[in-house]
C-alpha cells in the first residue's frame, strides 16, 4: 500500500489438528479459527516492514525480503522466527 510493505496477518499453523477430520461439521457455514499473533481483518493495521522496491528470495523453509530502494535491509521469515534488520522501521501502523 502506497509503496510500503506491511505484514498484516500472522497465524500459527504448526501442531494443529483438523477438528473436522473425524466428525464433519453439521453446518455448511462452519469454519475453523486458527490461532494468530495478530490479525488485521477487523481493524486495519500492520507491521511496516519497509518502503520502496524489494526482491523476494525463497530457499527451503526460509523467505528473505531484501529492500533496495527507500528502505535498505532484509526481513527473514523462518518457520520459528522473523528477523528484521535494525535499519528497517519495525513499527505497527494503522493501514
Amino acid at each position: 500500500q502506497n509503496d510500503k510493505l506491511y505484514l498484516d496477518d500472522l497465524r500459527i499453523y504448526s501442531a494443529i489438528s483438523d477438528p473436522y477430520k473425524d466428525i464433519p461439521a453439521s453446518a455448511d457455514y462452519a469454519y475453523w479459527i486458527i490461532p494468530y499473533l495478530f490479525d488485521s481483518s477487523k481493524k486495519p493495521f500492520g507491521l511496516l516492514l519497509g518502503e520502496g522496491k524489494f526482491s523476494l528470495e525463497t530457499k527451503n523453509d526460509v523467505s528473505i525480503i531484501n529492500f533496495t530502494d527507500k528502505s535498505r535491509g532484509s526481513v527473514r521469515l523462518l518457520p520459528e522466527e522473523i528477523t528484521i534488520d535494525e535499519s528497517l522501521q519495525r513499527v505497527f501502523i494503522q493501514t
